[in-house]
């Protein structure tokens, strides 16, 4: 399982330049990282496209950590 900061270090951004290709808040990046919200599905797919990590991997990292 992949936690999502290893993601965002895979895609090689920062959780700003993320948020800002994201068209959302630094604030909304943190929160997906510290686990307060997630990402939507079509987020969660530009993520896992990205990253070339799968999308599942993604996901289920989030009831793992």
């Amino acid at each position: 399982m992949i936690k999502l900061s290893a993601v965002i270090a895979q895609i090689g951004v920062t959780q700003k330049e993320l948020a800002k290709q994201f068209g959302v808040t630094p604030q909304t990046i943190s929160n997906w990282v510290n686990g307060v919200s997630e990402p939507s599905g079509s987020q969660l797919q530009e993520l896992s496209r990205l990253s070339g990590i799968d999308a599942m991997d993604i996901l289920c990292a989030k009831t793992q950590i």
